[in-house]
């Protein structure tokens, strides 16, 4: 199978466009996450800038925008 990606993705003679960002952005349920503290990461220990409970005070929509530890499923 040869696979080129360049601006598109070739697979048996068909091209598949990646979508821009503006598209992206259109999509129903697209996560937006303006005014989210998308700079911190959340989780237990000193590597981490803010805590897990500072994660679930975070809304749902800008919790999908953050890096979290999984030690916040817990």
């Amino acid at each position: 199978m040869n696979v080129l990606w360049i601006n598109e993705f070739i697979y048996n003679d068909h091209a598949m466009k990646k979508l821009s960002r503006s598209k992206l952005k259109s999509i129903k349920g697209a996560v937006n996450c303006a005014g989210c503290p998308v700079n911190n990461n959340y989780g237990t220990g000193p590597e981490y800038s803010n805590t897990c409970a500072q994660y679930l005070t975070l809304s749902e929509n800008c919790q999908r925008c953050v890096d979290v530890s999984t030690d916040c499923y817990e």
